[in-house]
């Protein structure tokens, strides 16, 4: 089988740079005026770190203080904040609280952070009490936001920590941290605040959605069952029918839906409203495309590092 341009990229990356793989689609709303959120493959997890409160992974700083939780991207200076009972607000003017549900944002670069209020008081007044950072392989848990906070141990099993909170209501984070969209029914980027509501804020909870990141609890051992979603048959072996079915069948779905998405793009008939939502949830399908297409390709890479590994034991032991 001949494997498509875009997989080769998928696999090797370092060899294959493809700025392709980002959306080029532009919108506008207003005085804002900016891409899409970028889709691409589940990418690769970078490091949690952390120093006294502050937690930073990729090209994100984020800081925990009584009542206060900051998310602040440091390439650009743009934020989301969080504080009091809670209120949300960004760093170009978004506003918004939520009191009952958690708060998800699923950032550009392969990172969920889940907030969770504290049960409400007398007054049903509720405030941030923890905060889940999660990356493909490491995650960490703050906890007692709502008094003095205590940053955990960085673990290593980003699932079990991820399973123990409910996502609630997620955002999920455009071309820039502070442009948040909605990813429940009639998905739109969140912009401003509400006129209407309390404190001028849009309330949050209620909006449901689903994460784009899936965490596995750990690499698939080589002939365990494949994960929900992905083919059955010896897909670890690369060539094989079941891993070249599987790979021309995912690439092919991604196809249609990019077919999709420009066609959406393109059609006169439908408001920048109508667009955004329709291409939102386009670009939500096609990252979990990708991501299950980087999943084969894993499993594929796992098997291929086992069998390497074996061979240079029994190379070691030859020569000893």
């Amino acid at each position: 089988m001949k494997l498509s341009p875009n997989f080769l990229r998928l696999a090797f990356p370092t060899v294959l740079p493809n700025p392709a793989m980002f959306i080029p689609h532009g919108h506008k709303h207003g005085h804002k005026c900016h891409t899409m959120a970028p889709v691409a493959p589940a990418p690769p997890a970078c490091p949690i770190t952390k120093n006294g409160n502050t937690v930073s992974v990729g090209n994100y700083d984020i800081t925990a203080r009584p009542d206060g939780f900051d998310i602040v991207d440091r390439t650009t200076g743009k934020s989301i904040k969080a504080s009091g009972d809670p209120h949300v607000s960004t760093s170009d003017g978004d506003r918004m609280q939520f009191q009952k549900d958690n708060l998800t944002f699923d950032l550009p670069n392969g990172v969920k952070i889940t907030l969770v209020p504290t049960a409400a008081n007398g007054d049903g007044i509720s405030y941030l009490d923890k905060a889940a950072i999660m990356t493909r392989n490491q995650a960490v848990v703050i906890s007692n936001i709502h008094g003095n906070p205590t940053v955990g141990d960085i673990q290593t099993n980003p699932a079990t920590v991820d399973a123990q909170f409910a996502d609630g209501t997620v955002l999920r984070a455009g071309g820039e941290l502070d442009d948040l969209f909605t990813t429940g029914a009639n998905a739109h980027e969140l912009i401003g605040g509400d006129a209407n509501a309390r404190w001028g804020e849009r309330m949050l909870d209620g909006l449901g959605g689903a994460s784009q990141y899936r965490f596995d609890a750990a690499p698939a051992a080589i002939g365990a069952t494949p994960a929900a979603g992905l083919p059955t048959g010896n897909v670890t072996d690369f060539g094989s029918d079941a891993f070249n079915t599987s790979i021309d069948n995912i690439s092919s779905q991604i196809g249609s839906v990019e077919k999709e998405l420009d066609s959406v793009m393109n059609d006169k008939n439908l408001s920048d409203t109508e667009k955004n939502a329709k291409s939102m949830k386009l670009q939500m399908k096609e990252t979990m495309l990708i991501q299950q297409l980087q999943r084969v390709y894993d499993m594929f890479s796992n098997k291929a590092k086992t069998i390497h590994d074996a061979e240079e034991n029994v190379i070691r032991n030859m020569r000893s």
